[in-house]
């Protein structure tokens, strides 16, 4: 068997890998995005239940329909709160309740990111690993 065809062979494995490997970065890039989203939800939503407290019943309120639409609404009870738990189910809360929930939220969404930066760095070793080999490869090749 010729070398040559068997270091090409092993320079196309390695530029597949590296590829894949972006691929995979990429992908770990957008679920770290999504989860930086949901924190920054779960962040303002605390923020507007906290501020609840200092809003009187009967107080007229714009409530967000989404897509930056609004319906006017008057405010009948600022000490429970309806918490989504998941499936399109909620549960009624107290106030305090619901902040406990969403910091708890809060914090499984901080150990997926960690998780996430994680592997993030794992995985750029070894992008960084297979371009290291990627260029042994081509400077071996182009010296023979």
């Amino acid at each position: 068997m010729n070398p040559r065809s068997n270091d090409e062979q092993e320079l196309q494995k390695t530029l597949m890998q590296l590829e894949s490997e972006r691929r995979r970065m990429e992908a770990l890039s957008k679920q770290g995005q999504a989860v930086e989203a949901a924190m920054m939800e779960v962040n303002a939503t605390i923020q507007a239940i906290e501020s609840l407290k200092d809003v009187k019943e009967g107080t007229e309120m714009l409530v967000p329909m989404g897509a930056n639409t609004f319906v006017k609404a008057t405010l009948k009870d600022r000490e429970n709160i309806l918490v989504g738990i998941g499936a399109g189910a909620s549960v009624e809360k107290t106030r305090a309740d619901a902040v406990k929930s969403l910091e708890s939220r809060r914090e499984q969404l901080n150990k997926s990111m960690g998780a996430l930066h994680k592997m993030s760095a794992e995985l750029a070793g070894r992008i960084e690993g297979l371009n290291d080999v990627a260029e042994t490869m081509i400077n071996k090749s182009k010296q023979q």
